[in-house]
Formats: C-alpha cells, sequence, structure tokens
C-alpha cells in the first residue's frame, strides 16, 4: 500500500476480497436491510468508517501547476451502493508543459447547497464534495478511467495563497480543456425535452444553411426554420424558460468558463447538445418572441453571457466596469469572486487574493477603475437599494453584492437585451479633458473630486421598487396596479400637467416624459411623444381611479379585482375567436425602455424647478452636485462627521435639461470630500 494511504486500487481489492469472503450470506443481508431500512441503507451510500479523512499535499509550484483527477469506473463494492461511490486519484500537471495527448475535461456546475454533501474516495481517503459535483461525476464516469478538472476536488479550498493562483490559472484551464462540461444540474422532466428541440434546431439550421444569428430576425429565415422545428405547442417550447431558472445560468464564475472554451458541451441527465447550439436557439426564440429578457428571470443573465463570450471569441476587449454592470445580478458565494471572477478575461489589474476583505477587494477596484479609465464613471453604477449596502464600505464604492436592477447611465452598459442604449451623458463637459478626477485619502476612505453644489431636492416622490415581469397573472396586475398608483404621485411631483413652462423653455408635459425615459430617446422627439400619449389613454381610467380621495391600498385592491375580472374577459375572447394583441411590437417596446429607466428610482423636483429620477434613497433635503470627470449630476447627502466639509453618497441622477453641460461652471468648482 501506498504511504499516503490505501490507494484507489488497493481500495478495490479489499473491497472484493470482503466480497468473495461474505459471499451470499452478505449480499442478502444488504438487500433485506434496504428493504426494512430504506432511510438508514442510504447512509451507507459511501466509504466505510476506516478510510481515512483526505488531506491535500501542497502543490510543488502553485503559480503553474494545477492537479487533476482520474475517475474510476464503477466497481463492484459490497456495503454500499456501487452506483452511488465516486473513487479518484489525483495527479499534478504543469498547465504550461500540459504533455501531448494529456486530455482533460473541465467542468462547469454550481456548487449548490454547502450543507448537501456527498461522500467520496479520493486517493485512497474520504473527501467530502457537495452532491451536485458527485451527481456530475456519477453521469460522467465511464467504464475506463477518464480525467476531469473540478475547482472543488483540484483547489485547496481552505488555502487562500493556493487558491489564489489558482483562479489565476482557470482562464488558461479552460482554455487547455479539451472539452468543458456543462452540468446545470440532474434532469427533470422537461429537461429531455428542451435538449432534444436543441438538438432538432442544431440540424434546422444545418439544413437551411444559415450562420448568421442576426438573419433569426428574417420573416423568411423564421419561415424556413420553423418547417424543420416541432410545433409552438410542442412541450419543449415552454419548457425552455424553466429550464433557465436553474441556478447554474446566474453564477458568477461560469461566465469566464464559457467564455472561453473553445468546445462546450451542455449536459443534463442523460442528455446533451452542444452549447453554441443551445445559444443560437435561445438567440432564436428571443428574435421571435418565444423568450423576454427582463430582470426577474435568468434569460437575461444568459444573454449576457452570450455577449461576453462573442465578445472574447471575437478578440474584442469589453471594459471592465461595462462587463461588472452587465453581469451584476449574477451570484457568487464568495462575495469577493464578483471581482475574481471577470479578472481572467480583462485586462483589469486586480490580481485574485482570497487574503484580504470584501471590503479592501471592492474599494480597490474602484480605485483602479477610477484610474484605468480617467473618469469617475465608478460614481455612475447603480448603488445598493435602502439599507442594504455593507455599512464598512465608503459611499462611493459600490457594494456588488447588492443586485438590484436599476438603468445605468453609462454608455454601452446595457443590460437588459431590447434596452435602449445609453446616451453619452456630458454633465460636465467632455470628461475627457480632465486629467485630475479626484483624490483617496491614505486610508482609501475618503474620496475628494473638483465640482459644485449646483441644486436641493426639495421633493421626492415614493420609488417604482419593484415591478412583476412574468409571475402569476395576479401578481402582474397588482404590480401594475403599485405602478400606476405611483405614478399618479409622481405626475403631481413634476406638476407635470401645469401651464407653466419647463425650466429650459419646453412644455412641461414634454419635459416629464422624457425624464421618465431618462433621456433615452434614439428617435426623433414626435415620435416618443407620440408613444407616450397612446400609453397614456391606455391607463387613463386607472388615472381617474387613482385620483379619488381614497385609501390608496383600497384604490389598489380595487383596481386589482377589475384587472382580474378584465384578464379573464380577454382569456375567454382569446379561447372563442383567437388572440389579437392590441398594443404594437414598437409601442411594447417603449413601454418596456420607460419600465426598464423607473425600476428601483424616485422622482424628484429641486429647488431650481428642475425634475429627475435619482436613486430609490434620495430624499428632501439632499443636494444635487456636478463634478468634474463625472457624466451625470451626483445626490450627496451632509455626513453625520463634524466637519462641514464631508459628504455621504447618495447615488447617481438624470436631471432633464443639464445632462450635457449646460449647468456646468468650472470657475464654480472646488474640492468635495465625500465619505
Amino acid at each position: 500500500m501506498s504511504s499516503r494511504g490505501v490507494t484507489a486500487t488497493d481500495y478495490v481489492a479489499m473491497e472484493n476480497m470482503r466480497e468473495r469472503h461474505g459471499g451470499w450470506r452478505v449480499r442478502s443481508f444488504r438487500w433485506l436491510f434496504r428493504l426494512l431500512f430504506p432511510a438508514w441503507s442510504a447512509s451507507l451510500r459511501g466509504p466505510p468508517w476506516y478510510v481515512k479523512p483526505f488531506m491535500y499535499t501542497p502543490l510543488a509550484d502553485p503559480t503553474s501547476m494545477i492537479r487533476l483527477i482520474e475517475l474510476q469506473g464503477a466497481q463492484p463494492y459490497l456495503w454500499y451502493d456501487p452506483e452511488q461511490t465516486i473513487v479518484t486519484e489525483t495527479k499534478e500537471i504543469s498547465l504550461s508543459e500540459c504533455p501531448q495527448g494529456q486530455e482533460f475535461v473541465a467542468i462547469s456546475y454550481c456548487w449548490g447547497n454547502s450543507n448537501d454533501s456527498v461522500k467520496i474516495i479520493c486517493n485512497g481517503c474520504v473527501m467530502t464534495i457537495t452532491k451536485s459535483l458527485h451527481d456530475a461525476l456519477l453521469r460522467f464516469r465511464s467504464e475506463g478511467k477518464r480525467v476531469f478538472w473540478a475547482d472543488a476536488i483540484c483547489i485547496n479550498q481552505a488555502d487562500d495563497e493556493e487558491k489564489s493562483h489558482q483562479v489565476h490559472l482557470m482562464r488558461r484551464i479552460y482554455e487547455k480543456a479539451h472539452t468543458v462540461a456543462v452540468w446545470p444540474g440532474e434532469q427533470a422532466s422537461y429537461s429531455d425535452y428542451v435538449l432534444n428541440l436543441s438538438e432538432a434546431f442544431g440540424a434546422a439550421l444545418q439544413r437551411t444553411s444559415m450562420d448568421n444569428s442576426r438573419s433569426f430576425k428574417d420573416p423568411d429565415m423564421q419561415k424556413a426554420l420553423f418547417k424543420d422545428l416541432p410545433q409552438l405547442n410542442d412541450v419543449g417550447w415552454s419548457s425552455v424558460g424553466q429550464f433557465l431558472q436553474r441556478p447554474w445560468f446566474g453564477r458568477m464564475w461560469v461566465i469566464q468558463e464559457i467564455a472561453v472554451a473553445p468546445n462546450a458541451m451542455l449536459h443534463c441527465g442523460s442528455s446533451s447538445t452542444p452549447w453554441s447550439t443551445f445559444a443560437e436557439l435561445l438567440q432564436f426564440m428571443l428574435a421571435v418572441g418565444l423568450l423576454e429578457s427582463h430582470p426577474d428571470n435568468h434569460v437575461e443573465k444568459v444573454v449576457a453571457l452570450m455577449k461576453t463570450r462573442e465578445n472574447f471569441q471575437k478578440k474584442a476587449q469589453d471594459d471592465f466596469l461595462v462587463m461588472m454592470l452587465r453581469h451584476r445580478p449574477c451570484q457568487a458565494t464568495v462575495a469577493k469572486d464578483k471581482i475574481f471572477a471577470l479578472y481572467g478575461i480583462s485586462n483589469f489589474p486586480l490580481r485574485p487574493d482570497y487574503t484580504r476583505t470584501d471590503e479592501d477587494v471592492f474599494t480597490d477596484a474602484a480605485i483602479k477603475m477610477m484610474k484605468l479609465y480617467s473618469n469617475l464613471d465608478i460614481l455612475s453604477v447603480p448603488h445598493a437599494i435602502k439599507h442594504t449596502k455593507k455599512k464598512t464600505l465608503p459611499s462611493w464604492v459600490p457594494d456588488w453584492t447588492d443586485t438590484p436592477f436599476v438603468a445605468a447611465s453609462i454608455p454601452r452598459a446595457k443590460i437588459v437585451e431590447g434596452a435602449p442604449e445609453e446616451p453619452d451623458f456630458q454633465a460636465t463637459g467632455d470628461i475627457k479633458n480632465y486629467e485630475f478626477f479626484g483624490e483617496v485619502s491614505e486610508d482609501c476612505k475618503v474620496l475628494t473630486v473638483q465640482g459644485f453644489i449646483m441644486d436641493e431636492i426639495v421633493q421626492a416622490a415614493k420609488p417604482v421598487e419593484s415591478l412583476s415581469w412574468g409571475r402569476s397573472i395576479s401578481d402582474i396586475i397588482y404590480s401594475d396596479c403599485c405602478f400606476y398608483g405611483a405614478l399618479v404621485t409622481w405626475e403631481r411631483v413634476a406638476q407635470a400637467r401645469s401651464k407653466i413652462p419647463y425650466v429650459t423653455g419646453e412644455d412641461m408635459l414634454d419635459a416629464y416624459w422624457q425624464t421618465l425615459l431618462a433621456g433615452r430617446t434614439p428617435r426623433e422627439l414626435d415620435y416618443h411623444r407620440f408613444v407616450f400619449q397612446e400609453w397614456e389613454r391606455s391607463w387613463s381610467i386607472w388615472w381617474y381611479v387613482f385620483q379619488l380621495p381614497l385609501p390608496t391600498s383600497f384604490l389598489i385592491w380595487t383596481c386589482w379585482t377589475f384587472g382580474m375580472v378584465a384578464a379573464f374577459v380577454m382569456y375567454t375572447k382569446h379561447q372563442m375567436s383567437g388572440w389579437k394583441d392590441p398594443i404594437p411590437k414598437s409601442s411594447k417596446r417603449e413601454v418596456q425602455a420607460f419600465k426598464y429607466s423607473i425600476l428601483n428610482r424616485c422622482l424628484i423636483r429641486t429647488a431650481g424647478g428642475y425634475i429627475g429620477l435619482a436613486a430609490s434613497s434620495a430624499r428632501k433635503g439632499d443636494k444635487i452636485a456636478l463634478v468634474q470627470g463625472g457624466r451625470v449630476p451626483l445626490v450627496l447627502r451632509r455626513s453625520l462627521r463634524l466637519s462641514a466639509a464631508d459628504w455621504h453618497f447618495v447615488g447617481d441622477t438624470y436631471i432633464h435639461g443639464i445632462m450635457y453641460g449646460a449647468a456646468f461652471d468650472t470657475s464654480r468648482c472646488g474640492s468635495i470630500s465625500i465619505l
């Protein structure tokens, strides 16, 4: 036997010896025990008690060497379920000198619940892994040996120094892998339909010889593809959205794993399909309207993932801040991984270091972004909603663990597919003219910028904090009732129906609807004005209802009741005579863009007569500041510290009429210290 413990070969020999000596008596006892005590027998699935716990041996050079695991085929063990026990051996190789023929499969999976763990045999010792990885290894196991890389086994998770070096190598690991095996989880009743649909779509693509996903919007191409695809009432189409709700699609680490993979296969249970084919299926479904991308589901996250992979494969370098915003809704178990997970596919100069605190990493990342881009775009990142921001972070540092959906005001930072492009705001003039953008104190707590206070908030309406984008009809109607109720309040605060012109000389109602769009008006103003008027007419009855002098909760309940009745009538009409959508597609896109702009924002009015959209935590008395190097105005609040010069950063804001430098005056600039 090996000095390090019982090897996998020794272990198998010992168990087979027990089988020969035990004979039919033990097999009969095991069968009877399982029959009488199924719950207890489940606990016997795993290594026996006499096998030692696994201990990692340090890598000779963690900066260039990695571990691989050799997965043994299923063996006829005696005392536990032979189909449920994983036996592996690790070996170390130099990644830079990866020998020819040393093919390995890198597994991309979701860790899942750490409390839901399973024991395996690794180097003849007992190792505990999550059930998700265990299920993947069971599915990928074959009769012979197979070589894999999986982070939970191949990286010593308890050694922060080793983990920091190995995370730095992860891009190269997934690039060098023969295949990246994507494992979103075990099969469900619907998963086979989804992967079979993906395979059928791949075959249809080959028959139509179409290799440009942008052609999916061509009606002739859509017709040609549908000819070779299952009918729209097939369960596969309706199951795709449910399949995308699996946690894997919302994890931060899978972005790099998929982006760099030259060849990726999506596995679920016993079914599989090429990732590229599955991605094209999703693009097709989005193009024809069979899927909708919005903040409440993982579709938006998968769309962002496909965009990042496309850019990486084309060698088009994304800005790190843009990628952070694009993938902000994704989750990570360790907070600092929100930064480190994108390190390998960017040029951002912040090397993974797990010995640092989350707050230290987030602060350093913010400082490095300011220096790298020579501007204050980091202050345009939507900050945490009320009371969720980590208290130990400076107010000007984004808390990336918070994932509220708030539209960003940074160009090219489009998050939801179909949302309008962000205007290139220049509230302080051309930011490229500023070499000096700010100074950070030695303790990295205070950011000092050059600017001035230009106005003060005198009214802040109730924010639109949530919208239901795709749950039950009841939830959607209730959400819309709350939404329209909030808009009635917004109109009052903005004085939108006032006959008095806006500060800029515009009609007050025009200024109001442009504020609701946060300046996102890519087409001529007459077109957007027409869409706003059409949308106004569609909810005019609710507008009058919410004008009644009754409690808001009662009005919402009344509107919800009528909404449910209307939904039932529309459904009955659909069943009897077919459905005709009364709202044009173009108007739907505009309304979605409008909701996109105001979600988790509040409407404000300033002492100077301006109206705008601010962070949901903005309140009366907060100041509006313009600072050099910033694209948009900022909302600041007096700090509780004794020094009157210190401010607390609340968030960015859209102020209608000053977003292109109309209110900026360099001569008024002075130092502003933000805690």
